[in-house]
């Protein structure tokens, strides 16, 4: 995981070998996130259409940090949960 503000001070952190896949709630951010990262020269990366929204939605696999979850009625709303 790394936050999209971190990305262009953290990118040469990635390795060039391995596939990136990049997500967002829904799949806008991490297009910008992608496209910045191709200038760079990465080249095996993708984007996931849809987003972690869209994943969750069609039933895949998600692993959840609940210090990290978030709550809305919508994605334009989304904030972090009350830990309290």
């Amino acid at each position: 995981h790394m936050p999209r503000s971190g990305i262009e001070k953290n990118y040469l952190s990635l390795s060039r070998d391995l596939p990136l896949i990049i997500a967002d709630s829904v799949g806008l951010r991490s297009h910008e996130v992608m496209e910045f990262l191709i200038s760079k020269g990465y080249a095996n990366i993708a984007n996931l259409a849809g987003g972690i929204v869209e994943w969750e939605q069609d039933g895949m696999p998600l692993k959840t940090d609940l210090s990290e979850q978030l709550s809305g009625s919508c994605v334009c709303q989304l904030r972090p949960r009350n830990k309290g």
